[in-house]
């Protein structure tokens, strides 16, 4: 079962301690379906290797790479092999009322700066201390903020208000990714024109409603097999119906066969 795409936070509710913590580790062939909040999300890798998906672009993610991930922007985080890292998340009203103003700004996405990962580690001291010092972690976090904010972010473009919409449609594809849904069927949940909806989609997520489909497709099938589902009952379960395109599409999407993951699991 995939999880929620979207994570609403609500153990965030003491404003004077705005924040979530946690160490990952992602093994082999796992991988963090895609989601989005409207929270501020930070991430140091530790050790091992991965991909950050974020807003549409794909990152090669390894020691020492800073991932900031910003308010409603999906994204996902996968490997091959291992991976661990260091995630804070501090609420979007923390933000604005430290003078980092989100609506206006973003944090680039790959940061790798010595600097900027000493002042996360040091927020990281104060979450894992037996006793956490409340006002010293809400100053820790700021510095590391600040420091994105001034030397690792830029300003947005002007968008239009799309993300609704679009937000919709894929929770659409997550409730009925098995079954035959169709470029038609997604522009009309959406209630746009099919033309603006590829367009509007696109421009949300990065990719093409298709390719995104066949991701979530493929992720699901990838996850039944490695807990033991056959190949091909894993593809017609997840809505494929040819097994060959099935594979190819598994391989372009995943970087990898899905013989590989059953063999992994042996």
């Amino acid at each position: 079962m995939h999880i929620g795409i979207y994570e609403n936070h609500d153990k965030l509710t003491n404003k004077l301690f705005p924040f979530i913590f946690h160490y990952h580790k992602l093994n082999g062939y796992n991988s963090l379906y895609p989601h989005w909040h409207k929270n501020i999300e930070l991430l140091l890798c530790v050790d091992g290797h991965g991909k950050a998906i974020v807003a549409g672009k794909t990152y090669e993610w390894h020691p020492g790479d800073i991932i900031a991930v910003n308010p409603d922007e999906i994204h996902m985080f996968s490997t091959d092999d291992t991976i661990e890292y260091y995630c804070i998340i501090a609420t979007y009203d923390f933000c604005i009322e430290n003078g980092i103003d989100l609506s206006t700004t973003s944090f680039i996405h790959l940061t790798n700066d010595t600097y900027a990962g000493k002042l996360f580690k040091n927020a990281v001291s104060d979450f894992t201390s037996d006793e956490i010092d409340i006002t010293k972690t809400r100053i820790d976090v700021l510095l590391f903020l600040y420091e994105l904010y001034k030397n690792h972010s830029e300003q947005n473009e002007i968008k239009e208000d799309n993300f609704n919409e679009i937000a919709n449609v894929i929770q659409y594809i997550y409730d009925n990714y098995n079954k035959n849904i169709t470029l038609d069927d997604a522009a009309k949940v959406a209630g746009l024109s099919k033309h603006y909806f590829t367009k509007k989609f696109k421009k949300v997520t990065g990719t093409t409603f298709v390719l995104f489909l066949n991701r979530v497709r493929c992720n699901n099938a990838a996850e039944m097999i490695s807990n033991g589902m056959a190949i091909g009952d894993a593809s017609y379960a997840c809505g494929f119906n040819d097994p060959a395109f099935f594979s190819r599409m598994f391989k372009k999407l995943l970087d990898k066969n899905p013989s590989s993951v059953k063999k992994s699991r042996l």
